[in-house]
C-alpha cells in the first residue's frame, strides 16, 4: 500500500512531522512518500497563488501519480 503525505514546512512542524513518519513506518506495508510544498503554504494556499495545474504537476513530476479532470 503506496501512502502519499502533503506536509506543510513549518519549523514548528517538523517534530510533529518527524513522529507521524516514525508510527507510519512502524506499518511495514506502507510506502510512504512526502511531497512538501513552498515554506508555510497549504495546498489551498499553493493552488490559490499558483494554480492548480501547478500543483499537480508537482504532483506528477514528483511521484509519477496521474489525474484525469
Amino acid at each position: 500500500m503506496k501512502l502519499l503525505l502533503l506536509m506543510i514546512v513549518i519549523e514548528q512542524g517538523f517534530d510533529a512531522t518527524n513522529r507521524a513518519i516514525e508510527l507510519l513506518q512502524e506499518n511495514s506495508a506502507l510506502t510512504i512518500s512526502i511531497l512538501s510544498l513552498d515554506a508555510g503554504k497549504d495546498p489551498d494556499e499553493f493552488i490559490q497563488q499558483r494554480g492548480a495545474e501547478a500543483y499537480l504537476e508537482q504532483l506528477v513530476s514528483s511521484y509519477g501519480i496521474s489525474f484525469s479532470v
